[in-house]
Protein backbone atom coordinates (compact mmCIF):
# COMPACT_ATOMS: atom_id res chain seq x y z
CA UNK A 1 0.00 0.00 0.00
CA UNK A 2 1.39 3.60 -1.21
CA UNK A 3 1.63 6.03 1.94
CA UNK A 4 -0.12 9.47 1.04
CA UNK A 5 2.25 12.11 -0.03
CA UNK A 6 3.69 15.05 2.37
CA UNK A 7 1.62 17.40 1.02
CA UNK A 8 -1.38 15.10 1.38
CA UNK A 9 -0.41 14.25 5.14
CA UNK A 10 0.00 17.70 5.62
CA UNK A 11 -3.47 18.39 4.64
CA UNK A 12 -4.94 15.51 6.86
CA UNK A 13 -3.98 16.71 9.63
CA UNK A 14 -5.03 19.80 9.10
CA UNK A 15 -8.63 18.58 8.42
CA UNK A 16 -8.29 16.68 11.49
CA UNK A 17 -7.11 20.30 13.43
CA UNK A 18 -10.28 21.91 11.84
CA UNK A 19 -12.83 18.89 12.75
CA UNK A 20 -11.80 19.22 16.37
CA UNK A 21 -12.19 22.86 16.28
CA UNK A 22 -15.71 22.61 14.52
CA UNK A 23 -16.33 19.51 17.83
CA UNK A 24 -15.38 21.84 20.35
CA UNK A 25 -17.52 24.74 18.97
CA UNK A 26 -20.64 21.71 18.69
CA UNK A 27 -20.03 20.95 22.12
CA UNK A 28 -19.68 24.78 23.52
CA UNK A 29 -22.99 26.54 21.20
CA UNK A 30 -25.36 22.93 20.82
CA UNK A 31 -24.70 21.57 23.66
CA UNK A 32 -23.86 24.38 26.00
CA UNK A 33 -20.71 22.86 27.40
CA UNK A 34 -18.88 26.15 28.71
CA UNK A 35 -14.47 25.40 28.03
CA UNK A 36 -12.32 26.06 31.31
CA UNK A 37 -9.22 28.23 31.16
CA UNK A 38 -7.20 24.77 30.22
CA UNK A 39 -9.14 23.68 27.31
CA UNK A 40 -9.69 27.31 25.43
CA UNK A 41 -5.01 26.87 25.67
CA UNK A 42 -5.95 23.75 24.04
CA UNK A 43 -8.57 25.20 21.36
CA UNK A 44 -5.53 27.87 20.95
CA UNK A 45 -3.02 25.37 19.96
CA UNK A 46 -4.99 22.99 17.50
CA UNK A 47 -5.86 26.59 15.66
CA UNK A 48 -2.25 27.68 15.83
CA UNK A 49 -1.42 24.21 14.98
CA UNK A 50 -3.98 24.16 11.66
CA UNK A 51 -2.91 27.11 10.58
CA UNK A 52 1.01 26.20 10.53
CA UNK A 53 0.13 23.37 9.00
CA UNK A 54 -1.10 24.82 5.75
CA UNK A 55 1.64 25.67 3.88
CA UNK A 56 2.66 22.45 3.95
CA UNK A 57 -0.47 21.13 2.00
CA UNK A 58 1.20 23.70 -0.78
CA UNK A 59 4.81 22.72 -0.99
CA UNK A 60 7.14 20.16 0.03
CA UNK A 61 10.78 21.44 1.43
CA UNK A 62 14.17 20.01 0.89
CA UNK A 63 14.31 17.48 3.80
CA UNK A 64 16.25 19.67 5.56
CA UNK A 65 13.91 22.38 5.76
CA UNK A 66 11.23 20.29 6.03
CA UNK A 67 12.47 18.76 9.19
CA UNK A 68 12.72 22.34 10.82
CA UNK A 69 9.06 22.83 9.26
CA UNK A 70 7.67 20.25 11.16
CA UNK A 71 9.93 20.08 14.74
CA UNK A 72 8.13 23.57 14.90
CA UNK A 73 4.83 21.85 14.30
CA UNK A 74 5.59 18.90 16.73
CA UNK A 75 6.84 21.40 19.29
CA UNK A 76 3.02 23.09 19.13
CA UNK A 77 1.47 19.40 18.77
CA UNK A 78 3.46 18.50 22.15
CA UNK A 79 2.61 21.54 24.31
CA UNK A 80 -0.87 20.43 23.67
CA UNK A 81 -0.08 16.90 24.64
CA UNK A 82 1.45 18.31 27.86
CA UNK A 83 -1.64 20.90 27.92
CA UNK A 84 -4.21 17.95 27.97
CA UNK A 85 -2.25 15.65 30.41
CA UNK A 86 -2.11 17.76 32.83
CA UNK A 87 -5.95 18.51 32.80
CA UNK A 88 -6.52 14.81 32.83
CA UNK A 89 -4.12 14.70 36.04
CA UNK A 90 -6.04 17.54 37.40
CA UNK A 91 -9.56 15.35 36.89
CA UNK A 92 -7.59 12.15 38.37
CA UNK A 93 -6.88 14.20 41.65
CA UNK A 94 -7.87 14.80 44.70
CA UNK A 95 -10.49 17.11 44.46
CA UNK A 96 -8.46 19.01 47.47
CA UNK A 97 -5.74 19.00 44.92
CA UNK A 98 -7.15 20.93 41.95
CA UNK A 99 -8.00 23.97 43.80
CA UNK A 100 -11.17 26.18 43.50
CA UNK A 101 -13.13 28.16 41.20
CA UNK A 102 -11.11 31.35 39.86
CA UNK A 103 -12.06 33.78 38.06
CA UNK A 104 -12.58 33.96 34.48
CA UNK A 105 -9.64 34.21 31.94
CA UNK A 106 -11.57 37.50 30.15
CA UNK A 107 -11.14 39.01 33.92
CA UNK A 108 -7.90 37.70 34.21
CA UNK A 109 -6.40 39.23 31.06
CA UNK A 110 -7.84 42.35 31.74
CA UNK A 111 -6.94 42.70 35.42
CA UNK A 112 -3.41 40.69 36.07
CA UNK A 113 -0.08 40.92 34.14
CA UNK A 114 0.12 38.38 31.31
CA UNK A 115 2.67 35.82 33.20
CA UNK A 116 0.79 35.81 35.98
CA UNK A 117 -2.58 34.62 33.83
CA UNK A 118 -0.33 32.28 32.32
CA UNK A 119 0.97 30.79 35.83
CA UNK A 120 -2.43 30.86 37.19
CA UNK A 121 -4.07 28.81 33.43
CA UNK A 122 -1.43 26.45 33.83
CA UNK A 123 -1.50 25.70 37.94
CA UNK A 124 -5.18 24.60 36.83
CA UNK A 125 -8.43 25.75 38.71
CA UNK A 126 -11.54 23.94 40.19
CA UNK A 127 -13.71 23.79 37.20
CA UNK A 128 -10.52 22.14 34.65
CA UNK A 129 -10.76 18.93 37.20
CA UNK A 130 -14.27 18.81 36.80
CA UNK A 131 -15.71 16.11 34.11
CA UNK A 132 -18.95 17.77 32.43
CA UNK A 133 -18.85 15.27 29.50
CA UNK A 134 -18.07 11.83 28.39
CA UNK A 135 -18.09 9.47 25.59
CA UNK A 136 -17.78 6.02 25.70
CA UNK A 137 -16.59 6.68 29.72
CA UNK A 138 -13.66 8.42 28.32
CA UNK A 139 -13.69 12.28 29.73
CA UNK A 140 -13.33 15.48 27.10
CA UNK A 141 -10.31 16.06 28.34
CA UNK A 142 -9.09 12.19 27.35
CA UNK A 143 -10.56 12.58 24.10
CA UNK A 144 -8.14 15.85 23.89
CA UNK A 145 -5.06 14.45 24.64
CA UNK A 146 -5.71 11.59 22.42
CA UNK A 147 -6.46 14.09 19.57
CA UNK A 148 -2.88 15.46 20.60
CA UNK A 149 -0.86 12.24 20.49
CA UNK A 150 -2.49 11.70 16.94
CA UNK A 151 -1.12 15.42 16.08
CA UNK A 152 2.16 14.27 17.67
CA UNK A 153 2.73 11.35 16.52
CA UNK A 154 1.38 12.83 12.66
CA UNK A 155 3.68 15.73 12.98
CA UNK A 156 6.64 13.55 14.11
CA UNK A 157 6.28 11.31 10.70
CA UNK A 158 6.30 14.37 8.64
CA UNK A 159 9.51 14.93 10.40
CA UNK A 160 11.18 11.73 10.15
CA UNK A 161 9.83 10.66 6.49
CA UNK A 162 11.61 10.41 3.68
CA UNK A 163 10.86 12.70 0.52
CA UNK A 164 8.36 11.05 -2.27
Amino acid sequence: MRMPSITKTSALLVLFCCLLLVAAGVLQYAWQLIPCPLCVLQRLVILLLGIYLIPGCLFVPMPTPRRWYYSVALLLASSGLGLSAWQVHLQLAPVAAAGSCGASLSYMLSNFPFMTVVHSLLQGSGECSDVQWTFLHVSLAEWSMLSFVILTGGCLWQMLRKSQ
